[in-house]
């Protein structure tokens, strides 16, 4: 993924459609919230999200956000 990107954070089986912000070495940034790079799991420190355990990830494919569980 790259700058611009359109990607999709899955939370709770719900999509929520986000831009890619950022990218370094070892995540991917999306405004306010951060995923690991090689897995998409959200790594949230204060929570303890991180590739062993964690409560979203992000994928590339995009989905409907206003049909949850739709695909294109």
């Amino acid at each position: 993924m790259k700058v611009g990107d359109a990607a999709t954070r899955i939370l709770c089986g719900l999509p929520m459609q986000l831009t890619v912000t950022a990218v370094d070495d070892l995540f991917i940034y999306c405004g306010p919230w951060k995923f690991d790079k090689d897995t998409g799991a959200e790594v949230d420190e204060e929570l303890d999200w991180g590739v062993a355990g964690t409560g979203s990830y992000l994928t590339k494919e995009i989905k409907d956000v206003t049909q949850p569980n739709s695909t294109p």
